[in-house]
């Protein structure tokens, strides 16, 4: 039954970060072809894209919070263990579990309530040069609070069945 758990979360977690990864580097190539795009037009074509640098520059905020929301995921950000790691395993795991639904409720709470009334204050406003809604930007906050708050979940899951964590 654990053993079956366990298996469960790691291919669940392995195609989460399968998902994210695609559309992370659907964001860096696009964001890149667009940098190159501008210069092209700007230096050989004497006739500079206008859209390309506000596009640019909301793919960024994208790139940038769903790259931090992955990195979160996949347990690679900076951490500070200095305290953490001078209690015993036991008192570490409650610690983790704490720690972890923490996240959730900041997840909830900022990412997807806050980012939520973002998107919604930002529907009455429209980017300069691409014409869109700016709610299209801030959507990145509950989409990237959804994607916490699954990793999170993976987490307490792999703690309170006793994975070691990494």
């Amino acid at each position: 039954m654990k053993n079956d758990l366990i298996l469960s979360v790691v291919k669940l977690k392995t195609f989460v970060n399968k998902i994210i990864f695609m559309i992370l580097s659907f964001l860096l190539f696009t964001i890149l072809f667009l940098v190159i795009w501008q210069v092209f037009s700007r230096y050989l074509l004497s006739k500079p894209a206008v859209f390309t640098e506000e596009l640019v520059r909301f793919l960024l905020v994208w790139l940038g919070v769903i790259a931090a929301v992955y990195t979160f995921g996949m347990k690679q950000h900076i951490a500070l263990t200095l305290l953490y790691n001078k209690f015993s395993c036991k008192v570490q795991k409650v610690l983790s579990i704490i720690h972890h639904s923490f996240i959730l409720i900041f997840a909830c709470v900022f990412f997807i309530y806050g980012g939520s009334m973002l998107v919604k204050i930002a529907s009455f406003q429209v980017s300069s040069v691409l014409g869109i809604s700016m709610s299209y930007v801030y959507m990145v906050f509950p989409f990237s609070g959804i994607v916490l708050i699954i990793y999170e979940v993976f987490n307490l899951i792999e703690y309170c069945v006793n994975v070691d964590p990494k």
